[in-house]
């Protein structure tokens, strides 16, 4: 049986994206890495696996046809066999 293994990233609209980011960095300690996103690298993840952070606009259209207004990744150990278990 295929399994999940953890987040791949999580992603949702922000009215100023870009300081709310920048008071995660700030207050939680998180990468600053790129003015963007903020990227995890844990061990525990299949080598050169990450879990992406990142605020956008509140206006964007990234999330369509979906009108929700986040979104979240999961990373996978068998793509094929996870989309055949969850179609049933």
């Amino acid at each position: 049986m295929a399994r999940a293994l953890g987040v791949g990233g999580v992603f949702f609209k922000a009215k100023d994206p870009k300081a709310l980011l920048k008071w995660y960095q700030t207050w939680l300690g998180l990468s600053a890495d790129s003015p963007d996103y903020v990227c995890f690298a844990p061990a525990s993840m299949p080598e050169n696996s990450m879990t992406v952070f990142t605020p956008f606009k509140h206006d964007t259209d990234y999330f369509a046809p979906s009108g929700q207004s986040f979104m979240f990744n999961l990373v996978v150990d068998d793509l094929e066999q996870i989309l055949q278990q969850v179609v049933k």
